[in-house]
């Protein structure tokens, strides 16, 4: 009996490790960058490319963590309620103008875009059947600027909040940050920076959908 009980014990354990390692695991981003000032533009570049290929392996094949968001409301729910099927969670700080701006403009322009055409892109197909979230970063201070949620309602009907602290915990940590996430929770593709061409965003927005179906297709 006492054999037993071990062995389902440490199945259990497995099981959650199993499940722990599965999940995204957060990149610091002080550990690159802090110190900046000091940097050279080579070392610049150098932790650059390092932080952004760690944040790829640390969340691409990894599950959405159940961390806790705010709708416009006020209203508490997780991220695990979120993600019903096909899902693209765009991000970015309230307090970053780049950011605001690719998630105003940007991102719903390319994106209509493809939808436009979707029938000459492989891999397109049924892309109004995909889930676009919007989650808005947000510290203890940060103010809400209501012409900002305006603009931000004319283009998505999801609209959440996420504390940085939360958002550092799904490794959206630059803004903008897409996040193109399959219909069991996991990331089939992270996509980080702002992109003045439209073009490129629209290829991003390709790429992310593709990877996201690349099992299907």
């Amino acid at each position: 009996m006492k054999k037993s009980l071990l062995y389902i014990l440490l199945a259990l354990a497995l099981s959650y490790c199993h499940r722990n390692n599965s999940q995204i695991i957060p990149v610091d981003y002080n550990q690159y960058f802090e110190g900046n000032d000091t940097m050279t533009e080579k070392q610049r570049q150098t932790f650059s490319r390092q932080f952004i290929s760690d944040t790829y392996n640390n969340t691409v094949g990894k599950r959405i963590p159940n961390v806790k968001i705010r709708d416009v409301n006020g209203n508490s729910t997780r991220t695990d309620k979120l993600i019903k099927g096909e899902t693209i969670i765009v991000f970015s700080a309230l307090d970053s103008e780049h950011g605001i701006e690719d998630l105003v403009r940007n991102f719903p322009t390319a994106l209509r875009h493809l939808k436009e055409n979707a029938e000459d892109i492989k891999g397109l197909e049924d892309i109004d059947d995909i889930d676009v979230v919007c989650l808005l970063g947000q510290s203890d201070n940060n103010a809400v600027d209501s012409d900002i949620m305006r603009k931000l309602a004319n283009e998505y009907s999801n609209i959440y909040f996420i504390h940085s602290e939360d958002a550092s915990k799904l490794n959206l940590l630059t803004s903008p940050t897409k996040l193109f996430v399959k219909k069991d929770k996991t990331v089939a593709h992270i996509a980080m920076g702002y992109l003045f061409d439209l073009e490129d965003e629209g290829k991003t927005i390709w790429e992310g959908v593709y990877l996201m179906r690349k099992e299907l297709l």
